[in-house]
Parts: structure tokens; sequence; C-alpha cells
């Protein structure tokens, strides 16, 4: 039994400093609220084994609170404060020689907040922290919302650090020679209820925990670590310290033995923006026909946008047109003619003005002359990508072009300017001459612009005679999947509400009134019926979707799944972590074997895997980085973990204990050795011999 096996095993080095720069303990505006505990700090900081940690809150310093915490921990603990600088954060921590002094420097800084401000500047910055030399500053760089380089940049050898936020950031930036140094913090809220600790941690190859000393071990990427083994391929997954591969970790145990509750705490140890999780069984609940459709449909919603988009982007012109107020206008028009030729003999002397018939200006705006003017104070202003525009773009060039159009902006202003000021005139001269005049005046009526508009939508009905055809709008291919999508016209109005997603309403009558004779009419009576303007455009159309095999057909239940897993798996290299919990359950050995470890061995070197199985193909064959053997311990009641890898002959858990790595693999994946030997006996039993 595995149990057998156990015993106690080493204790932690001390040659490493393991520290947490990035420690919050007062909510601020920027913080959803909380209370900070204590104890809670105490355990944090035991269970971490940190050496050094750095109290940064938002804004702001607590003397009293930084020094009630520093008189409960036996560690390194910096004073410090995470500043909201050029809309990004910067960690600026002191050793704590001159705490007066950099509590007055927070003060400042926190009444500069204090007037619902956003951020300061790098000027605002200096004259603050006007000895920012001698504090350690960390940046956010790859860790949202990152500080600019070109604000980095102005702070020269000051800055040799920047914080990340995964184990994959920091890995990438140590191996690139001409960037800062990565730096992995909690950012964590000490609080009553933190019940997972962050592994968020940097280890420093120095030899105290001075601040001196930390910021020598934050100029040089050779002393920075994520383990204590100085292992770049491992990194801590629990908050135990115990440590896992970059990679391909499987994750295997007897039934009820704690490898989804493992899952669930690493979950929790990460952000969730990190980790992409697969459950038990999603794979097979996303492949019924009604679910999957809807999945597929969603996943290529960017194809249907493709084409809806044109269409919403002339809606909201067709919703301005109003052929029954032209209609009334023409009326009236017409009305007015005819009542000027009846009284045409009794022209006084005011109608006979000219200015009693005189048509106003078509005035013109000149938006398409401001929009280029702006673009070019666009090109002139940046200075994210100068370097990029300065070497595409002469600036002098730019500089004299838009003094040409400032000057023609200027005359066209005018000219608009003195036309309104003429037609204000003239309408009220007309005014006064109606008023003595005996003579009816004929209304202004833009008869060009009345026939634009029914002109428009003529077109309109026109086009959507033909678009509402069915016919093929996209195939693409998908590993040995086509996908196509086929647009066609609504059949009634329930297909119309669901491809809209429209959740209320009724629209039966508008429907069935308009549908295929009108769309003009179609749209002005559903945006009276209150559909909303983005959902208009696919009210006209349906979009539909259908997954083909290579044999041209569409794809079984089984195909489907596969398909799910083939997506859900590339959506994984957008994510730091990837949590896989029995993928096996929808698919057979043969494929496992031949797809499945492929893709999972492809996707861990870009994404760290973590890969719960029953299955031996893929928990054996796939040979992972490290293997995770879960157990429940009955004495105890509670769940251990052990971890090694795979050439290892013993597995180790968070105390020490060992367990063969031979046993485990066998009673989780073979149902024990004595069923293993049973079964390869049968096999060679059933095997022909010649």
């Amino acid at each position: 039994m595995i149990e057998e096996w156990i015993e106690n095993n080493g204790e932690r080095s001390e040659i490493m400093k393991k520290i947490d720069l990035h420690v919050h303990t007062i909510a601020t505006s920027k913080d959803s609220d909380f209370v900070f505990d204590i104890d809670k700090m105490q355990l944090y900081v035991q269970i971490s084994k940190l050496d050094a940690i750095a109290i940064t809150n938002h804004n702001m310093f607590d003397k009293e609170q930084f020094n009630s915490i520093k008189e409960k921990l036996n560690i390194s603990i910096f004073p410090g404060v995470e500043v909201d600088l050029e809309n990004a954060h910067m960690i600026v921590i002191t050793d704590g020689s001159d705490l007066d002094n950099f509590c007055e420097q927070c003060n400042q800084l926190k009444e500069k907040m204090e007037d619902g401000r956003k951020f300061i500047s790098y000027d605002e910055f200096i004259t603050i922290f006007s000895n920012y030399e001698q504090y350690l500053l960390i940046p956010h760089y790859k860790k949202k919302p990152a500080l600019q380089q070109q604000i980095i940049k102005k702070f020269g050898k000051n800055i040799t650090c920047g914080e990340v936020d995964s184990v994959k950031k920091f890995c990438t930036l140590k191996k690139q020679e001409d960037d800062l140094v990565p730096i992995l913090s909690s950012d964590v809220r000490i609080k009553k209820d933190l019940d997972i600790f962050p592994t968020r941690h940097t280890f420093l190859d120095i030899d105290d925990t001075t601040l001196k000393s930390i910021k020598y071990g934050l100029m040089d990427k050779t002393r920075v670590y994520i383990t204590e083994s100085k292992n770049d391929n491992e990194f801590i997954f629990t908050q135990d310290g115990l440590v896992a591969s970059t990679k391909l970790n499987v994750i295997i145990g007897k039934r009820s033995s704690g490898k989804t509750h493992t899952l669930e705490d690493i979950k929790k140890t990460f952000d969730n923006s990190e980790i992409k999780y697969i459950k038990q069984f999603e794979i097979t609940e996303k492949s019924g026909s009604e679910k999957f459709e809807e999945i597929t449909k969603k996943g290529y919603e960017k194809i249907t946008n493709e084409y809806i988009n044109p269409i919403n982007d002339i809606i909201p012109t067709i919703l301005e047109i109003d052929l029954n107020a032209d209609d009334l206008e023409l009326e009236n028009y017409h009305s007015a003619l005819i009542s000027r030729a009846i009284s045409c003999e009794r022209n006084d002397i005011f109608s006979k003005t000219l200015l009693f018939n005189e048509i106003t200006f078509d005035v013109k705006t000149n938006k398409e002359l401001e929009d280029l003017i702006n673009a070019i104070k666009v090109l002139l202003d940046n200075e994210t990508y100068r370097a990029i525009i300065d070497a595409s773009l002469d600036r002098k060039a730019l500089q004299m072009l838009l003094v040409k159009l400032l000057s023609l902006y200027r005359k066209e202003q005018l000219d608009i300017k003195m036309k309104k000021e003429v037609d204000k005139l003239v309408k009220s001269i007309q005014k006064k001459l109606e008023l003595k005049s005996s003579v009816d005046t004929i209304p202004q009526i833009d008869l060009f612009g009345i026939m634009k508009n029914r002109l428009i939508v003529k077109r309109f009905n026109e086009d959507f005679k033909k678009i509402k055809e069915k016919s093929e709008i996209f195939k693409g291919d998908y590993q040995r999947f086509k996908i196509i999508a086929t647009k066609a016209p609504y059949k009634n109005v329930t297909e119309m509400k669901d491809g809209a997603n429209i959740t209320t309403g009724s629209f039966k009558d508008t429907f069935d009134k308009y549908y295929k004779k009108d769309s003009f009419k179609y749209i002005k009576q559903l945006k009276e019926d209150g559909v909303s303007l983005d959902k208009l455009a696919k009210t006209l159309v349906e979009v539909k979707y259908a997954v083909i095999n290579q044999n041209g057909t569409e794809i079984s239940g089984g195909e489907k799944a596969e398909f799910n897993l083939l997506k859900e798996l590339d959506d994984a290299k957008n994510y730091d972590i990837l949590l896989l919990d029995e993928p096996e359950s929808s698919f057979d050995n043969p494929y496992i074997k031949e797809n499945i470890n492929t893709l999972i061995k492809d996707i861990s070197n870009k994404t760290t895997v973590f890969v719960v199985t029953h299955n031996n193909t893929l928990g054996v064959s796939n040979k992972a980085d490290k293997l995770i053997y879960t157990m429940y311990n009955d004495k105890e009641q509670k769940y251990e973990v052990y971890v090694g890898n795979f050439t290892d002959t013993m597995l180790i858990n968070k105390d020490g204990k060992k367990i063969p790595t031979y046993d485990a693999i066998v009673s989780c994946m073979e149902a024990g050795v004595e069923t293993y030997e049973e079964r390869r006996k049968i096999y060679e039993d059933l095997k022909v011999w010649e």
C-alpha cells in the first residue's frame, strides 16, 4: 500500500531570499472594500515562508499601521506606496531610515489624489519624491495598467526591474537580455476571509534582505527566480510551496482523492484572467445538437458581424427617413402653388419685391476638413509611436499641410458664417413682407432631398430581396473540419427573435405584415415596437453555421466533441494556465494517443497545462514533465498532494513525505498491481504466435 511508504524528508534551504514587494493592508478607492487582519498577515508570511515584504497601499502610507505590523512580524518589512502615475502604477519602496520624510511625501500624494484625480504626472512625481534615487522603483511592466516605456526611460538607471503578473511573463522577460529584470509579486489584500494565499513571489540570490541588497539583486537577471531550486522551468503552484512544471503536469489519483479539489485550489491561487478551465464533462455537454449550434454560432460571431456590420452602418440613415413627412411636405407645397396661382393677380408692391420669393443658401458643413485636420494633429502629437511616424512621414511637411488646411478651414468657416447671416437677414425681411402683403408665400422645400429619400428606400428594399436569398457567405478550414456559414430569410418570427437575440415582445404582426414585402417599413416598425438599434440588422437575415467533416457530411456527436475540444485547446493558447479535467470521457485511446496527447504537448510549450486523468494513455504515454498524485488521508481527514518528475522513483509532499512513483501510477492507471499483471497476462494469452 502507498500509505506504508510515507516518511519524513528534508527541510527548506535558507540560501535564497523569498520576497513579496506588493502587499495591500488598507482599502482605498482603488480597491473593493476589505478589513485588514494581522493574524492573517502572520499566517500568510508563515505559510509562504517569506523573508521580506513591502506594504504598498494605493497613494497613501499609514505609519501607525506599518509600525504595528512590523512589531508582529519577525522578517524584513519595508514602507512603500503604490502610486497612480501617468495612467499606470508605480511601486515606491524605502528602507525606512527617514520614515517621517516618506510619510510627508505620501501625504502630499494623497492630497493631490483627493480631488478625484486618476493619476499624477511624471513632473509631479519627481517633485513629491525628490529623493527617488534612494528608493526602489518598480513599475507595472507586463501587467495592467503598465507604465509606458517613455516614462520609464525618464527615470534612467533608477528603474532596473518591472512587475509582471504571471509565471509565463516572468520566464519570457528573464530571457530577453535588453529588457527589465522581472519581479513577481502577490498584489494581495490581507483580509480575514483570505483562504488561499497567492504564490506569486520572487526568489533572490542575495545574502540578506536589506533594501540595498534587494535593489542589487533586482539589477541582475541571474539573481531572480520563481523557485528556490533556480529552475526556470518550474514554479510554485500551491500555497504550501509545491512545485509544478511551466509546461505539462498530469494529476492522478483514485476517485474522491482530491484531484478536482486541487484544480480548484490552483484556480483560486491565480487570477481568473490567467486561467482557462475546461471542467469535467464540459466538452460532452457542449456537444448536444442545440448547445453545439449555439456555441458554434457564438464562436464565429466575428464572421456574422463582418457580414452584418455594413447593414448596421446604413440602418441609422434609413431610420431618419420619414416618407409620411415627405408626403405631407409635398402636399403643402402643392397646395401653396395652387393658392399662389389663384392669387397672382393680387400681386402688390410687397409681393413683387425680389426678396419675397428669394431662396436661402444650401449651407454645407466642413466636417470632412475638420476630421482631416484632427487626424494630422493626432499624428503630430502622438508620442507613443513617434519613431515610426517620423520614419514614415516628414514632420515639417505635415506641419505645413496643417497650416494650409487650417487656413482653408478658416476661409470656409467665414463663408459659412456669412451665408448663415445672409439667410437670417433674408428670412427676417420675408416675414415682414408677408405680414404686409395679401399674397400667399410658397414654402421652401427640398425636392431633391425628398426624391433622394424615395430612391434610397427603393434601393434598400430591392437590395434586401437579394440579401434574403439563401447563399453561402463563408467557408473556412479548421483542422480536419470545414466551417460553412450561410445566410437565409427567416421562416417565422420565432426564428427572427432567436437570430437577433430578442427575448421580449411579440412582433408577430410586424413580421407577418412587412418582412417579405417591405424591409423599410419592417425595420421602421420594429424600431417603434422597441427593438434596439444594434439588433435591427440581425432581424433582416439569418446567419447559420454548419461544421462538415472530411467526407462532406455534417459531423456526428463524437466529432462535435472533438471539434469542441480542438476549439477550447486552441483558445487556451491565449492564457497562462490551462486546467483540463478528464478530457478523455468522449474519446477512445487511439484518438487520445494520436491526437489529444500531441495537441496538449504542443500547447504546453506556450501555456502551462494541468491535466486530471484516469486514462493511462493520457496519463502516462504523454510523458508529462511533472506527475502530481492526490490522496485523501483518512486519519487526518485532509487531502494530500505529492509531486515529482516522471523519472523520479519517489513523489514528495509539502511535509517531505514520500510515496513510490510506480505504485502511484499503477494504483490509479491500472487499478492496482494485481489487476495490471492480470490484464497483461490476458493480453499475452490473446496474442497469436507464429
